[in-house]
């Protein structure tokens, strides 16, 4: 199984036995990719039962390089992960997107590009902005994705939006651990504002040392949605937005591998609206987004917790 001319998997067929062999080619310094298995249904092979969440899914996937050990089957020396049981649940959400490279050149073609001394300079702080907190929450074990005007520019520009101000993560609310905070301020960032409660609108927002501002928005399950929340700390007026449910991919960005969602034309689309190829200076959060409503207001007794601002 290959594209043109790069082979992604070989099928052999020993006695009774099937031996899939999955080539992972190495990317960067920091993971391994797998090509997509597409069998023809004209294939013999096409009604095996191939097992998902091994290397015979019909997407590209990303795998961390992990360490290897050295072990005796049958007095056959192999090498296997170091760690089985963390590799195996790796292959479990490891699919990949690639950024749509035709799709930033038609955006450029359009707007052009921003390659002023200014907005390198933006684009090298946002960089570090996520390395570096991409750093912090994977040391806490606390899962996130591009989220808002960061994966906008990630899905449509395959690049950092210049005039986007600071950088969005979005985390899942029952993934929250109370050390977050603590962790940011032991690296050298500042907090900023302490939004919502943890069971809603919660939003944290910090400083990193060269200036740029980033948000972590707490995301909440529901049955047919997820939604996330802001506040207005001069009214204590809550709002809600509100996103099809997706799933989480892996993709590269600026050397780094990072998530995004996987549905990410729905998730931009319910953000953005559906003009959201245009390239927009203004933009208001509590306005502009097509998802955005009004939800409740927080109690003057709440405000201590609620609206923290520093």
């Amino acid at each position: 199984m290959t594209s043109k001319l790069v082979p992604y998997h070989y099928l052999l067929v020993y006695q009774d036995h099937l031996i899939h062999l999955a080539l992972l080619y190495e990317r960067s310094d920091l993971y391994l990719w797998k090509g997509p298995l597409e069998l023809p249904s004209s294939s013999k092979l096409y009604q095996i039962n191939l097992q998902i969440g091994t290397f015979a899914t019909p997407y590209p996937a990303a795998i961390k390089k992990f360490e290897v050990a050295e072990v005796k089957i049958d007095g056959i020396s192999l090498k296997v992960p170091k760690r089985p049981n963390k590799y195996l649940r790796s292959l479990q959400n490891s699919k990949f997107l690639e950024c749509d490279y035709q799709q930033a050149m038609d955006f450029y073609s359009v707007h052009g590009k921003d390659d002023s001394s200014v907005a390198l300079d933006f684009k090298n702080r946002a960089i570090d902005v996520i390395s570096q907190g991409q750093r912090i929450l994977d040391e806490l074990g606390v899962s996130f994705w591009l989220s808002s005007g960061t994966c906008l520019g990630w899905f449509r520009e395959c690049s950092i939006i210049p005039h986007s101000k600071d950088v969005d993560f979005g985390i899942w609310a029952v993934d929250y651990k109370p050390n977050i905070i603590s962790a940011f301020e032991m690296n050298g960032w500042m907090l900023k504002h302490i939004l919502g409660k943890v069971e809603d609108s919660f939003e944290l927002s910090f400083i990193h040392k060269n200036g740029l501002k980033l948000d972590l928005f707490f995301f909440y399950e529901e049955v047919d949605h997820v939604w996330n929340g802001g506040t207005d700390v001069y009214t204590a007026i809550k709002y809600k937005y509100s996103f099809p449910k997706f799933h989480l991919c892996w993709t590269e960005f600026q050397l780094m591998l990072v998530r995004v969602p996987c549905e990410t034309e729905s998730y931009i689309k319910a953000n953005y609206g559906k003009h959201w190829r245009k390239k927009l200076e203004e933009w208001d959060w509590k306005s502009s987004p097509p998802n955005v409503k009004e939800n409740g207001r927080w109690l003057e007794e709440e405000y201590q917790d609620a609206i923290q601002v520093f």
